[in-house]
């Protein structure tokens, strides 16, 4: 067989690709492609939100820490008129928010019968910021020199962002309460009850209890 003839059937046989089986591959290709780049982000968004929820979990733990430190270090004397302990629960945007303020040693050393260290007031609020979420506001000053309704000496920090509720409840020696004044108790509560429900957790909510130790 001639040479001519032999690349003749071969090239007959291999034919290239035609125009509609061009187009059939590109399509497949690109339902391909979008499948995975779908899939891929789809992938980072998920990553995203699980890295989003466990930062505001240990947010969360952390304020609950903190808090439940600053009950255990409660002080309060009724012969004391600078120091206090109220707490009340009003409705914010449809969810039930508490304010409690309270003062506590921060840091404690024994002197004699009576506990020395720093005496702080401390306040715990909920506000609406400006793109309507609610957000979860410490206050600290020191009672002796200033007067919690003054604008200066009083430190304001942020502490929970996108809060859905922050829920505060006082034990007594009847039992849980959800509103304390120590003017009418002449005393603080024995323990306190502190809950808060994130919206970026799906609105879990989150507790602790803590004990006033100081006698």
């Amino acid at each position: 067989m001639k040479r001519e003839d032999t690349l003749k059937r071969f090239f007959s046989n291999h034919r290239g690709l035609t125009l509609l089986e061009v187009l059939i591959a590109i399509a497949i290709a690109s339902v391909l492609a979008i499948a995975l780049y779908g899939g891929f982000f789809s992938v980072l968004r998920a990553r995203r939100t699980i890295a989003d929820e466990l930062e505001a979990v240990n947010s969360a733990t952390r304020f609950l820490d903190s808090i439940s430190k600053e009950i255990q270090s409660v002080y309060f004397k009724d012969a004391n008129k600078k120091t206090f302990f109220e707490g009340e629960k009003e409705e914010l945007l449809g969810s039930t928010v508490s304010t409690v303020k309270f003062t506590a040693f921060m840091r404690l050393s024994a002197s004699g019968d009576m506990p020395g260290g720093d005496l702080v007031a401390i306040r715990y609020s909920v506000e609406k910021d400006q793109s309507g979420a609610l957000t979860l506001y410490r206050e600290s000053w020191n009672p002796y020199l200033i007067n919690e309704n003054e604008t200066g000496g009083i430190v304001k920090t942020a502490v929970m962002e996108n809060i859905d509720s922050f829920d505060v409840s006082y034990l007594s020696g009847q039992g849980w309460a959800g509103a304390w004044d120590s003017l009418i108790e002449k005393t603080k509560p024995y323990a306190v009850k502190a809950t808060i429900s994130l919206k970026d957790t799906g609105k879990r909510e989150y507790s602790i209890i803590a004990r006033t130790m100081i006698q």
